[in-house]
């Protein structure tokens, strides 16, 4: 046995001695062996400082990106769920826009239908009528008379076309 100093600490150190059958030849009294526990050097702290690096380089749970910590992985979550849901809204929005766009375009041909269908209906009517037929059928059956130039006053109304009469024109003779 030998005894080292460095840094003010005192090592001893323990040399082995090659005994052949060594276990065969020794008695070791008791049932633990006690062992003296080495301070260990410095070289080999930095040796199981490396090994536990390395292991946690090598290991793929621990993976440790600089600069990006758990809330920060978080707020990227949630970010990226708020994206997800506005992406899913305006294209919902935009589904519906493309839907009524299309109901508007729809029922404009629909509109347009109808005014030929009324154009054609008109034309029908205004083709039905005989203005011959009604004068004569006015004057011979039901026996009315065509109104005359003095019978006939003019009045302009200019709030609205439609006139009420609450009392006689002054300067016309009624004919009872």
């Amino acid at each position: 046995m030998s005894a080292e100093t460095k840094n003010n600490y005192q090592y001893e150190r323990y040399e082995k001695r090659h005994i052949p059958n060594y276990r065969k030849n020794t008695y070791v009294d008791g049932n633990t062996v006690r062992q003296l526990n080495d301070v260990p050097s410095r070289r080999e702290e930095e040796r199981i400082e490396r090994e536990k690096r390395r292991k946690r380089q090598l290991n793929p749970g621990n993976i440790a990106i600089p600069g990006v910590s758990v809330g920060n992985i978080i707020f990227i979550a949630c970010v990226s769920v708020i994206l997800i849901a506005v992406a899913a809204s305006f294209i919902n929005i935009q589904n519906k826009s493309v839907a009524l766009k299309k109901q508007v375009v729809s029922l404009q041909t629909e509109i347009q239908e109808q005014k030929t269908l009324n154009n054609e209906k008109y034309e029908e009517i205004l083709n039905g009528v005989d203005l011959a037929q009604i004068y004569k059928r006015a004057t011979r059956k039901l026996n009315m008379v065509r109104a005359e130039n003095n019978q006939v006053y003019k009045y302009k109304n200019k709030k609205s076309d439609m006139v009420k009469q609450y009392a006689d024109i002054p300067g016309t003779q009624k004919n009872k």
